[in-house]
C-alpha cells in the first residue's frame, strides 16, 4: 500500500478469537490501517468494545444485539441504549436479520432490529445492518425507518439489492468475500454504489480474504480487501482508500 493511504476497517470484533488486541491494532497501524470501528452483538461484547476503544489509539466502538442474540433485546435494551449514548460510541449495532441459523424467532429478531433503528435516530448515529438470508426483509424494514442512518455491513447481494441499497441511501460496506473467487455477482453489485456510500471492512475475525481464506483475519487484512474492491470498480487505490476513508470519517466520527 502506497505509504501516503489510509484507509479505516468499518466492521471487527477485536479480541473475539482471544488474541491479544493492542497486537492486532498495532500491526493494523503498521499496515496503514488508521482506525477501526470495534462492534459488540450483545450487552458484555459491547461493553468489552467500549473498554478496548477506550484503551487503543484508533479504535471506537459500536454497541448493539446482534439477530441471533435478538432474545436477549428485552433484558439488554436498556443498558445498550444508556451505552451508545456514551460520546465515544460511534453507532448502534451490529442489528438486523439472520435467517440462516434462525438462532430467534423472526418476529423477535425484526423487534430488536426496528427497536436499535430508531435507537440510532433518537440519538442520531448510524446503524450497522447485519443481513444473512434476508436482505430483501431487511431493506424493506430500512425502508420503513427513513431517518435512520445505516451501513449494511459485510454485503452479500447481487446489483439489484446494491441498487435498492443506495435508492435508500445506505452506506454499503464491502468485506473478505469480495475476493472469493466464485463472488462475480458481489463483485458487479460493489461497481454500481456511489463511492460516496462506499465502505470497506474485515469483520475480523471471520471472512479473510482469500490470500488467508481458512485462517484469521484481522483489520491489517482490509488492504487486500480494498485493493481488490479498486480493481473491480476500475479505480485507483489511493483514490479509493481516500474516499473509503473520508466515508469512514464522517459517519463515524473517527
Amino acid at each position: 500500500m502506497s505509504a501516503t493511504a489510509e484507509l479505516i476497517d468499518t466492521h471487527c470484533h477485536l479480541g473475539h478469537d482471544g488474541e491479544d488486541p493492542g497486537i492486532i491494532v498495532a500491526r493494523a497501524h503498521a499496515a496503514g490501517v488508521v482506525a477501526m470501528l470495534d462492534v459488540g452483538i450483545d450487552l458484555a461484547t459491547s461493553q468489552r468494545a467500549a473498554s478496548r476503544a477506550a484503551s487503543h489509539e484508533g479504535v471506537r466502538f459500536a454497541c448493539g444485539i446482534h439477530p441471533n442474540a435478538a432474545s436477549r433485546w428485552q433484558s439488554e435494551g436498556d443498558a445498550i441504549a444508556a451505552l451508545a449514548a456514551d460520546p465515544r460510541c460511534a453507532a448502534v449495532g451490529e442489528t438486523g436479520l439472520d435467517f440462516h441459523w434462525n438462532e430467534a424467532p423472526h418476529d423477535v429478531q425484526r423487534a430488536a432490529f426496528q427497536a436499535q433503528l430508531e435507537l440510532g435516530v433518537r440519538l442520531d448515529k448510524p446503524v450497522v445492518v447485519h443481513a444473512r438470508k434476508a436482505l430483501a426483509e431487511v431493506l424493506d424494514v430500512i425502508a420503513s425507518h427513513p431517518r435512520a442512518r445505516v451501513v449494511l455491513h459485510c454485503f452479500s447481494g447481487d446489483e439489484r439489492d446494491a441498487a435498492r441499497a443506495v435508492g435508500l441511501g445506505c452506506h454499503v460496506s464491502f468485506a473478505g468475500p469480495i475476493t472469493y473467487p466464485k463472488a462475480d455477482a458481489l463483485r458487479r453489485a460493489a461497481r454500481v454504489v456511489p463511492g460516496k456510500l462506499l465502505l470497506v471492512e474485515t469483520d475480523a475475525p471471520f471472512l479473510p480474504p482469500q490470500s488467508r481464506r481458512g485462517g484469521r483475519n484481522e483489520p491489517a487484512l482490509v488492504v487486500e480487501i480494498a485493493e481488490r474492491l479498486a480493481r473491480e470498480r476500475d479505480e485507483d487505490f489511493a483514490v479509493l482508500a481516500a474516499r473509503t476513508t473520508a466515508n469512514a470519517r464522517a459517519l463515524f466520527g473517527f
